[in-house]
């Protein structure tokens, strides 16, 4: 009879770490169906913040664009990244990008206010030449390192191996500046007429960058 019941006892362990097994296994299958289509849900989510993008506009909240693209890969104060690029921000609302159509409405909402402030206040000193001439040559002589740490106000672009651009709506006119490969910067207002967008030449100088820090040595 004793020997009997051992038995019996031995098959009932065994059937329950059978029937644990099973169940383990069954979970794990559970975790990795589920992880398989988080994933393809999140990829799903990228693709449609894609086409969302071109919903983006001037002057949007941090929320509202997050509703429209989603959360940034990384972030700061002024700029948000993402998988294809980036946006711009200004005391909390969006002030420019590369995503969507963001860079055509700050080049629209600029030439506007310059059309704007121009029609406004033609016949006043402040908007004399020489004024202009005061603005480029503040704009010609801001160090280069200094000018694309502020994409919110100033566009930048490379137009070919030796030439970068900088645009800036001064108030008193869209400024063109060019850094050729000599070291040398020219500022032009802006001109929709004339070739590459460059009018009047305001202001000519030598290209400024930030002074390195200088070590002495001593023996």
């Amino acid at each position: 009879m004793e020997k009997k019941s051992i038995a019996f006892l031995m098959t009932i362990g065994m059937m329950t770490l059978s029937l644990g097994t099973i169940a383990c296994s069954s979970n794990n299958n559970s975790s990795e169906t589920l992880s398989d289509s988080t994933s393809r849900s999140t990829s799903s989510t990228r693709t449609q913040d894609l086409k969302n993008a071109y919903q983006l506009r001037l002057g949007m909240s941090e929320e509202q664009v997050k509703k429209i693209i989603g959360d940034p890969n990384m972030y700061n104060d002024y700029s948000w990244s993402y998988a294809t690029g980036f946006v711009y921000f200004k005391n909390g609302k969006v002030s420019g990008g590369t995503l969507g159509s963001l860079s055509s409405q700050v080049m629209d909402s600029a030439s506007s206010s310059s059309s704007t402030v121009q029609s406004k206040s033609s016949q006043t000193p402040e908007n004399s030449e020489n004024t202009q001439k005061a603005f480029a040559q503040s704009f010609g002589q801001k160090a280069v390192d200094r000018i694309q740490k502020m994409p919110s106000v100033y566009k930048t672009a490379q137009l070919d191996a030796t030439t970068m651009e900088y645009m800036w709506n001064s108030g008193h006119g869209i400024m063109i500046r060019l850094d050729t490969a000599d070291r040398m910067t020219n500022v032009y207002l802006y001109d929709s007429n004339a070739d590459y967008g460059k009018g009047r030449l305001l202001y000519s100088g030598r290209t400024i960058f930030t002074s390195p820090k200088v070590y002495n040595f001593y023996n």
